[in-house]
């Protein structure tokens, strides 16, 4: 149910690399060097069973794809190096609780990365 992989040297996750494994909750990936993330290392379905929480922070991320996929809660982003707020905040469908994007280089915020926002 956990993937604990924090304070490595990881700089590429291979596509599919946690497939099928539908009874995570929480991806642990920071503190290491990755540059990009895709959704793509996850094969399944549309859904997962229970997954709340992926932790990227601290790493040098400049893009991230997560657009595929709607089940993240919990998404920690700060300390990499993002430029522009991630394409997944334009769905609608999202259910994100907390984002953490702190010290990133973001350049602009658009209404429209803020309407998966419930409650302020």
């Amino acid at each position: 149910q956990y993937v604990l992989l924090s304070h490595n040297f990881i700089s590429f996750i291979e596509d599919l690399s946690f497939e099928n494994q539908r009874m995570l909750k929480h991806i642990d990936l920071s503190y290491n060097q990755l540059k990009s993330f895709s959704s793509n290392i996850f094969s399944f379905s549309n859904y997962l069973i229970g997954f709340y929480y992926l932790k990227l922070n601290n790493n040098f991320l400049d893009s991230l794809d997560l657009v595929t996929y709607n089940f993240f809660h919990e998404i920690i982003l700060n300390n990499n190096n993002l430029t522009d707020m991630p394409g997944f905040l334009v769905k609608k469908s999202i259910q994100i609780e907390f984002l953490n994007l702190n010290c990133n280089k973001l350049k602009r915020l658009l209404k429209i990365h803020f309407d998966f926002v419930k409650y302020i």
